[in-house]
């Protein structure tokens, strides 16, 4: 099995801090790249497979960056199968490791992602997605 480290780290100007951190021991991670044309051009919807069938989607991790370097706005739809969850506006990145609230996003958890720019610019999307047994 592979181990997979989630820490965050939350500080408030002049404020509370919060860090978070979990192990989770998957039996499956994926790792994807897309590029996403820029709203108008030949590409800017892609759909990207990620975990098979079976067992539990336990985490997904997404990074949005324009083609200048910067955060970039995406529209991530969950799918399992038929299934679809409601669209999430993604702005520069999205972090979920808890096996729960992955599978209010869609039924079983997500086990594709279907991502659409509607920026100027091309996007390049990072997913890592883990799977438990």
């Amino acid at each position: 099995m592979t181990k997979v480290t989630v820490s965050a780290w939350v500080k408030v100007k002049d404020g509370p801090n919060l860090t978070i951190s979990t192990e989770l021991d998957p039996e499956t991670v994926v790792q994807a790249s897309v590029v996403l044309d820029e709203a108008g051009g030949a590409a800017p919807q892609k759909t990207v497979e990620l975990l098979a069938s079976g067992g539990t989607a336990a985490a997904l991790a997404l990074s949005a960056t324009a083609a200048d370097g910067k955060p970039a706005t995406v529209t991530v739809v969950p799918k399992n199968g038929v299934d679809e969850g409601d669209p999430i506006a993604v702005d520069g990145g999205l972090l979920v490791a808890n096996s729960a609230v992955l599978a209010a996003l869609v039924a079983g958890g997500p086990r594709a992602l279907t991502l659409t720019n509607a920026g100027t610019q091309k996007v390049t999307v990072a997913i890592i997605a883990a799977r438990a047994d």
